[in-house]
């Protein structure tokens, strides 16, 4: 497998640069938010990231101004989104703006990618309208237009990443894609977790198939298992806090989200029909679907497999990667799956139908190859005509709402699932609202010199007799009073006030400090990607020795 970059790839990746923003170019050209369903809890995490990290806070676990009084945001939200939105906008100081923008880049990068992908398979002509296929596919409009996942919308650049940087590494023995398929992996994890159960064992199939192609030793399997280790535990920071802390939400009572209504049926893959209205008033009608043209050209990969030329192996391996990945694929949108998303890490996925996000990989291969035997200019147009004349016009946003900006930096609400609401409070949104984050609920005392910030309250208090304090602040794991540097105990199931933060206060004058801290938990998980982070500074010094032990260059 050669791969040398070639003035026309330089010429489609300029292309590619202009189809991505015309994709997206209607969340630039009308004012204010899209009205999709994940929208509003994207951009207010991208706001209040970036109101944290100007106060230097990292990594972000608790989210002051988030559901009214506080939450432990930073545990779930999708990290790379997050934090590369909020450092965004500590620029452009408009959230909208900055998700528009990681919807464009998220974009490019993936077409990118993608391009770059086929071409070690198929020509520069053949790459292009492929990826424009992709680019344009009806379940990649959804997400932007109608969904709004961004995080598992922007994933998908860098499973491709991953899978072109595995082809680099074991057939060119390049060392610097190790490095990128570190990047790719890790990237990945922190933006989408659960999509990475199904980007995870593709990758492994691809990496099998290239394997049996090119005859690999065993010192190629144990450099794939190192560099899946080091990306997983450079994430690790992220993943098992979210594993292990998951248990104080309310999701832990369910032992699956999935059930039969949520599997889909042959009007998903067949229907053309684009619905305005449908269920909800506000985003435009929520009907997933895999598109006719991607259902088409899927049904007719057969026809591929006596089309291919013997002795072709590279592609003979790419067709089946892309078949078996199709019928795989395929059979967990369908509700014969059922008993699979009962297994603990499946049950994570939430929709079968987010497979589908996966599934456009080998329909976009799977059209790769038929333009490549029918080699002709007029196909090309044609195609490209097509994919154009049948999307282009679903690409629009619908009922956008100018708010205040204001808006995205607090929220009285819970943006995110009730899943996600935390055992020990009710509604956020029905807590009346406080503008003094410290208070004195009982006995008589003076509160001064208080300093608020997103994870500490310090403050002087001259208490007259014994006091009760609160912290107008939902409590989480991690919360820490100290008085006069005496760790003091935390109440939080008072009925009066549920899930908030109470304390006693002895008469007399005290330093008071109510502090986020880390758990144990993610402490020790902090340690193990720092470790992680450090061992890629020796890896790098003696390389050459690596490289010489895995035969790389």
């Amino acid at each position: 497998m050669g791969f040398k970059l070639t003035k026309l790839d330089f010429i489609n990746s300029f292309i590619i640069f202009i189809l991505s923003f015309i994709f997206v170019s209607d969340l630039f050209l009308v004012k204010g938010q899209p009205q999709t369903f994940d929208a509003p809890a994207h951009i207010t995490t991208i706001a209040q990231f970036g109101e944290i990290l100007k106060q230097g806070e990292f990594p972000i676990i608790w989210v002051d101004k988030f559901a009214n009084y506080g939450y432990p945001l930073g545990l779930f939200a999708h990290q790379l989104t997050a934090y590369l939105g909020g450092f965004i906008n500590i620029f452009v100081n408009n959230p909208i703006l900055s998700y528009n923008l990681l919807f464009f880049l998220a974009t490019f990068l993936a077409t990118l990618f993608f391009y770059l992908f086929l071409r070690l398979y198929f020509s520069g002509k053949t790459s292009l309208i492929a990826v424009t296929f992709f680019l344009f596919s009806a379940y990649r409009i959804i997400n932007t237009y109608i969904r709004g996942a961004l995080p598992e919308y922007f994933s998908f650049s860098f499973f491709i990443l991953a899978l072109f940087s595995l082809s680099l590494l074991f057939k060119q023995r390049k060392y610097f894609f190790s490095l990128v398929f570190i990047f790719s992996i890790t990237a990945s994890l922190l933006l989408h977790p659960m999509m990475f159960i199904f980007y995870g064992p593709l990758i492994f199939f691809y990496f099998c198939l290239i394997w049996r192609e090119n005859k690999f030793s065993k010192k190629d399997l144990l450099l794939l298992i190192t560099l899946f280790l080091l990306s997983f535990t450079l994430a690790v920071f992220y993943l098992l806090p979210l594993k292990l802390e998951n248990k104080y939400f309310v999701r832990t009572s369910t032992v699956s989200s999935i059930n039969n209504d949520q599997f889909l049926t042959i009007a998903n893959y067949f229907s053309s029909v684009w619905f305005y209205f449908l269920g909800h008033p506000g985003p435009r009608g929520n009907f997933i679907q895999f598109g006719l043209m991607e259902t088409i050209i899927c049904l007719c990969s057969l026809i591929l497999f006596f089309l291919l030329k013997k002795g072709h192996k590279e592609k003979q391996n790419l067709f089946y990667f892309s078949f078996i990945s199709f019928v795989v694929l395929l059979f967990f949108t369908l509700s014969p799956s059922l008993f699979l998303y009962k297994l603990p890490f499946l049950r994570e996925i939430q929709y079968p139908w987010r497979v589908l996000g996966v599934m456009i990989l080998p329909a976009t291969i799977f059209l790769a190859f038929y333009l490549e035997k029918l080699k002709h200019n007029l196909i090309y147009l044609l195609v490209l005509f097509l994919i154009l004349l049948i999307r282009v016009p679903q690409i629009y946003t619908k009922n956008v709402v100018n708010f205040p900006l204001t808006r995205y930096y607090f929220t009285a609400y819970n943006l995110h699932t009730n899943d996600l609401t935390l055992n020990w409070i009710g509604d956020p949104s029905e807590y009346p609202s406080k503008t003094q984050k410290v208070e004195i609920i009982e006995g008589q005392g003076e509160i001064k010199n208080l300093k608020v910030e997103n994870s500490s309250r310090i403050f002087k208090v001259q208490a007259l007799t014994d006091l009760r304090m609160i912290d107008n602040t939902f409590y989480f794991p991690g919360w820490t009073v100290y008085i006069d540097g005496i760790k003091t105990n935390i109440e939080y199931q008072d009925p009066t006030y549920r899930g908030m933060i109470t304390y006693k206060v002895s008469a007399g004058d005290h330093d008071v400090k109510v502090i986020f801290e880390n758990t144990k938990i993610r402490l020790f998980s902090q340690l193990i990607s720092l470790a992680a982070l450090c061992l890629l500074v020796p890896i790098f010094i003696f390389r050459k020795k690596v490289m010489k032990f895995f035969a790389l260059s």
